[in-house]
């Protein structure tokens, strides 16, 4: 029988007991590597060690079977792995959902945006869950802190320009300071998981963070300096 098993990449490990209750017990494997990009990319990182999901899973996630309900959280620099693994069809296959925290930021465009052929990758998969929300799940959230490159931001907009749906959910937080970037992993992730994911893996389709969600996070730690600004 199928299982669902959460990979968090760029998680710390001490969160790891947070994100498995989230999903009632799920089994979670966690890789932190560094703080910079280059440890997760695919010029120097973990996607120049693994260029696919499935060759990631084989060798680092031994709970994981062929078949199993995959759900993969990754933040801030960790999320430089799934950018380059979802421009493969074979790996988007391979993953229920995926959880983006303030981490899904590119180059400048000419524009003075998001550059869309860095995040083609996760538009093809938010198209993918668009067509049938059931299958898959987008969850991305950003802050607003200012960069000299393309934003959070920025590519949360051009995301939702360009594959708005049912099958994902944008969720932008107001918060310009190293508290507010790290409280997206200590605590808007295990609520993303509690109020979005886990009710999608037992077939509900969610409209959002519940009530209580957005009480939790408005109350907590850092999270208390900001409020929601997209998607209430």
């Amino acid at each position: 029988m199928a299982k669902v098993v959460l990979v968090g990449i760029h998680i710390g490990k001490s969160l790891a007991g947070d994100y498995s209750a989230a999903l009632g017990g799920a089994p979670v494997r966690t890789f932190t590597l560094g703080g910079a990009s280059g440890a997760y990319d695919e010029d120097t990182g973990l996607a120049s060690r693994y260029p696919t999901l499935e060759g990631f899973l084989r060798a680092e996630v031994p709970e994981w079977e062929s078949g199993d309900r995959l759900v993969l959280v990754a933040f801030s620099a960790g999320c430089w792995a799934p950018r380059y693994w979802m421009k493969d069809a074979g790996s988007r296959a391979l993953l229920g959902a995926l959880v983006l925290l303030d981490g899904l930021h590119s180059g400048l465009s000419a524009s003075g945006g998001c550059k869309l052929e860095a995040i083609d990758g996760v538009v093809q998969f938010a198209r993918e869950a668009n067509r049938d929300p059931s299958d898959k799940l987008l969850v991305l959230t950003h802050t607003a802190i200012a960069v000299p490159y393309a934003s959070t931001t920025l590519c949360a907009d051009l995301l939702e320009q360009t594959a708005d749906g049912r099958g994902m959910h944008i969720l932008g937080f107001p918060g310009t300071d190293a508290d507010a970037h790290n409280a997206q992993q200590r605590e808007v992730g295990p609520q993303v998981l509690r109020d979005l994911v886990h009710p999608w893996l037992n077939g509900e389709l969610s409209t959002g963070l519940s009530a209580a969600g957005k009480v939790a996070l408005l109350a907590g730690g850092a999270a208390a300096l900001y409020a929601l600004v997209r998607y209430l």
